[in-house]
């Protein structure tokens, strides 16, 4: 029983911090542009996950083949999850934005098709068709004769992180080492190639102390402690399925943080739409009888 209620006390910390994220995307936006929220946000996250490693006085067997595994992988996350994903922010309402980047495990059941040729069966094409419709009602406010998006390269962006979440996903799934130390080598090198992108653009510029209050916040709740959290969840469950699911709160309570702090109005179709989104997700998660799954496309 006390195993079950740490699984349940990390479960909702995780919940309700990731819930805070959309909202604080858009106010570090409005300090800073997404390359410079970048470079400040994984600079904080590897702080904390460097923080926390010492705090645990982790050792890792072989240091150098996880700091070159989290150097590649620092490519795709932080750098271009959180440049196409801020970027989406920054043109998109909050509550678009994140909708669509929830799509990422149907992306990543399209994904696995691809590279690992496992063949989606009638219940993920399922959950797929669900899914888009549930993203177009998004994107379309609702609207199936009269279309109006409110940015195209924001949705495009939206979707595209949702990818780049899948393919760091992908990769590291077999992975069995130290995820803690792996993923702060990954946002180490992440601050360090958004650094050089800045530099060589011409942007490097310091926000003011709000702004990196506000980037402090994203890179240690979004990008960093907030996974520490997750993972010790994990560790303590006894049913990771259903500690996972507690997951798909999150969208509907950040709407309410959207809502009232950020004051954007909550567009019905916002709401139907990432319903349909999270319903797909969870069909597709959902185990099959036997005779159905000897069906498999």
């Amino acid at each position: 029983m006390h195993r079950r209620r740490k699984a349940y006390a990390y479960t909702l910390a995780s919940v309700l911090l990731w819930s805070t994220v959309a909202t604080a995307f858009k106010i570090s936006l409005s300090f800073m542009d997404s390359a410079t929220l970048l470079f400040y946000s994984s600079a904080f996250s590897a702080a904390a996950l460097g923080g926390i490693i010492l705090f645990r006085k982790q050792k890792c067997k072989d240091l150098r083949r996880t700091a070159l595994r989290g150097a590649a992988l620092g490519c795709i996350n932080p750098f271009l999850y959180y440049l196409f994903l801020f970027k989406a922010y920054s043109l998109l309402p909050a509550q678009e934005a994140q909708s669509l980047n929830f799509t990422w495990p149907l992306v990543l059941v399209l994904l696995s098709a691809v590279f690992f040729h496992e063949r989606p069966g009638v219940k993920d094409l399922f959950s797929l068709l669900v899914c888009f419709f549930g993203a177009w009602i998004v994107s379309s406010h609702g609207r199936f004769t009269d279309i109006h998006f409110s940015s195209g390269p924001g949705i495009l962006l939206a979707v595209g992180s949702s990818v780049f979440w899948s393919v760091y996903w992908l990769i590291n799934r077999a992975y069995r080492g130290d995820k803690t130390l792996l993923l702060f080598f990954s946002m180490a090198a992440g601050t360090v190639y958004c650094g050089l992108y800045l530099l060589f653009s011409g942007r490097m510029v310091i926000p003011p102390v709000a702004g990196l209050s506000a980037a402090a916040y994203v890179g240690c709740f979004e990008m960093g402690i907030t996974f520490v959290l997750w993972s010790k969840a994990l560790s303590f469950a006894e049913s990771t399925a259903f500690i996972s699911n507690l997951l798909y709160l999150s969208p509907f309570l950040s709407l309410l943080f959207i809502s009232t702090i950020l004051g954007e109005p909550v567009m019905p179709s916002t709401l139907v739409g990432l319903l349909l989104i999270v319903g797909g997700i969870l069909i597709q998660k959902m185990q099959l009888p036997k005779s159905e799954k000897s069906g498999r496309l």
